[in-house]
Order: C-alpha cells, then structure tokens, then sequence
C-alpha cells in the first residue's frame, strides 16, 4: 500500500540531516579529493514515519556511501497519508567548494 508525504515534507526531513551529509563528503574529500558527482539514495518511509530499506542507488566513494547512509538512518516524518509506506529516491549532487 503507497501512502503519500509532500515533497516539501521530505526535502525539510532531508534538509535536517544535510549538515552530517556535507561532513561526509568533506571527510571523503580529504581521503579522495576528486570525489564528486551525483548520489541517489533510496529509502522507505514506513507507515509510523520511521526510514526502512536505506540504500545508495548511485554511489560515488564506498566510504562516502556508508557515511551517508549513517547520516540518513535517524531519518523521521510524519506518517504517510492514506497509511501504507512512501518510496523515495533523493538525489544529492556533491562538488568541491560547494
């Protein structure tokens, strides 16, 4: 069963997490300094609001996968509209000096 969250709800979910997310990539880029690119990460919002099923899609660096996964574990919103679960591809673009 698909459950609906507004996309405003999950950018302002994303957007709490995003300074432990740069702090990925800026720890990546002392160890790779020519990491950058497009990540796509995937996660189920489960019916309570709770993320489930937490993957990269398109990876950059295995450490910065990791490091963002971890960054987006403790991810919550409120619970789906119309119950069920809500599937989400967010992209994150990363490039030095950004």
């Amino acid at each position: 069963v698909q459950g609906t969250l507004s996309p405003d709800v999950l950018k302002r979910g994303v957007k709490s997490r995003l300074a432990r997310v740069r702090y990925c990539f800026e720890k990546s880029l002392q160890a790779n300094p020519t990491v950058a690119g497009r990540m796509v990460v995937s996660f189920v919002i489960s019916a309570n609001g709770h993320v489930t099923s937490l993957k990269v899609e398109t990876g950059l660096d295995p450490a910065l996968d990791r490091c963002v996964l971890a960054a987006l574990a403790p991810l919550r919103f409120p619970p789906p509209k119309g119950g069920g679960v809500v599937v989400v591809r967010y992209p994150f673009v990363f490039s030095p000096g950004q």
